[in-house]
């Protein structure tokens, strides 16, 4: 009995080199369903594995489509396959390109998903001949079907024992219970190595939603973590706004304690929401009020999207219009005495009871504000102090 796995970065083969684990299968990427390495860390993994005394096999199970297939055998012409005590297919169709394309190099067959009679793999060996070294089991069939199988074939079986650690049976003498016990113990702990959750950022631990004998989901994270270096004040705005804000604009900020603050404006979305039709903006938190702020709480803030130093306001109560446009009432001389005229103005933006006028008004004239209801152009006037 020998045990293999997989091989996927150099702390493992560390932990292999203590174990009676001789053989490791490595996956790139582009060959393999579950591949990670790219084509540099292969090669030096492989290395690293022929200087421990491993046999590196590698794996091509990939269910190929045209286009994929290509892109495999591409990789294929550019690896020093020779380094390479197997190759393990699963698409029929790979392993007929290996077998005609690569007639010195064993195949490891994998029938994990399929082939599960023995009248098929009694077929495949004598397909593929001396060039089969192995069949890759499917742990779906039942023990003694497994056994039988194994039995019957002359070429060593594979099947998997624990996690992705593959457990093969060959026609040598089984070893003894010890070594074989040690060499499962040994496998178990390069698994149970893995089994550790890495937080993605500093921070501190908020809540824990895991809890003893439940079975743990990436749907359902286990801990809540916050870090308060990204934190920031998330606004939703109106579309009509999209042009009148910039990052480095200043707004002021009200907390929860009617306490204000500048600060700066330090993103823009660039998507609207469908949904309500906003954009997002983001504000920073000076460091100094990080701790009166916490993540959704809600706050309200000032932005300024129009600004205008050089126009006149007026009381919106005080600009009329008719047919022809805005007007408002002023006061001239006429005779020796101060009568009401009728000015036309071009109105601007409007705000907290005042409205911009952008023409009409040079700035100095008299604007009738109380009573201006009452007059007309022309009409007598008096101004009372």
């Amino acid at each position: 009995m020998k045990f293999n796995t997989y091989l996927d970065n150099k702390k493992t083969l560390k932990l292999i080199h203590d174990t009676s684990i001789r053989e490791v299968i490595l996956e790139h990427k582009t060959l393999s369903r579950m591949g990670r390495l790219d084509t540099d860390s292969l090669l030096s993994l492989t290395d690293a594995a022929l200087e421990s005394g491993l046999s590196p096999v590698l794996q091509w199970d990939i269910l190929c489509t045209e286009s994929n297939f290509k892109n495999c055998i591409k990789l294929l012409d550019d690896l020093p396959l020779s380094k390479f005590a197997a190759i393990r297919v699963q698409d029929i169709g790979a392993a007929e390109w290996v077998r005609h394309e690569l007639p010195e190099i064993p195949i490891h067959f994998i029938a994990e998903t399929g082939n599960h009679n023995l009248t098929g793999l009694l077929r495949w060996h004598e397909y593929f001949g001396q060039q089969l070294q192995r069949f890759a089991l499917s742990s779906e069939l039942p023990i003694s079907t497994l056994i039988n199988y194994c039995r019957s074939l002359t070429v060593p079986c594979e099947i998997l024992a624990a996690g992705r650690i593959l457990l093969f049976y060959t026609p040598r003498k089984l070893l003894g219970n010890y070594e074989s016990s040690k060499s499962r113990f040994n496998a178990i702990k390069i698994q149970a190595s893995r089994f550790k959750i890495i937080a993605p950022l500093p921070g501190v631990i908020d809540a824990i939603n895991a809890k003893v004998g439940e079975m743990s989901s990436p749907a359902m994270p286990a801990f809540r973590i916050y870090n308060d270096n990204d934190s920031y004040i998330n606004i939703d705005v109106s579309e009509n706004y999209i042009e009148s804000f910039q990052v480095g604009d200043t707004v002021k900020v009200i907390s929860s304690k009617n306490s204000t603050f500048e600060s700066l404006i330090i993103s823009i979305g660039q998507v609207i929401n469908p949904d309500n039709r906003t954009f997002n903006i983001g504000v920073d938190i000076p460091e100094s009020y990080m701790e009166s702020f916490k993540p959704n709480q809600i706050v309200n803030v000032l932005l300024v999207d129009y600004k205008n130093n050089n126009s006149t306001s007026l009381p919106s109560n005080i600009i009329y219009s008719d047919d022809k446009g805005s007007y408002v009432f002023i006061v001239e001389d006429f005779d020796g005495e101060k009568v009401a005229r009728k000015i036309p103005v071009l109105v601007g933006k409007s705000f907290n009871y005042k409205t911009e006028i952008l023409s009409g008004l040079v700035g100095n004239e008299k604007v009738i504000d109380k009573g201006s209801s009452q007059v007309m152009d022309g009409s007598y006037v008096k101004i009372k102090n």
